[in-house]
């Protein structure tokens, strides 16, 4: 990422955030404006290791036959919204926190490349 002087100071709200190397020598950077909010509808994340636990079937079944009174176009909205949440707690449960699991690994493997 290469800016001067003239450009920080028109962009004084701008942020980065300089990411660990992965693949090749240069680390990436992650730039963003402080003004313009994060979004609240940040997207959803099925994790393919779901498939293959026993009791996912059973959570998403249980969700989906739960009453819910509405026109049916907006059950449908509800109830993947309510899915969603149900997924999300109970992938918690059986798989713990991904991102905590994920940086351990992540250091895990910045050790083995330095030894």
């Amino acid at each position: 990422m290469l800016v001067n002087q003239v450009w920080l100071q028109g962009n004084v709200r701008w942020r980065s955030k300089i990411l660990k190397r992965k693949i090749s020598y240069h680390s990436p950077i992650v730039g963003w404006n402080t003004l313009i909010p994060k979004p609240d509808n940040i997207p959803f994340w099925f994790l393919k290791a779901w498939i293959h636990h026993d009791t996912l079937k059973d959570v998403v079944e249980a969700n989906w036959n739960e009453p819910l009174y509405d026109v049916p176009i907006r059950k449908v909205v509800k109830k993947l919204k309510r899915l969603k949440q149900k997924l999300k707690s109970w992938s918690f449960e059986i798989f713990g926190n991904h991102d905590q699991h994920l940086k351990c690994l992540e250091e895990e493997m910045d050790q083995i490349l330095k030894d």
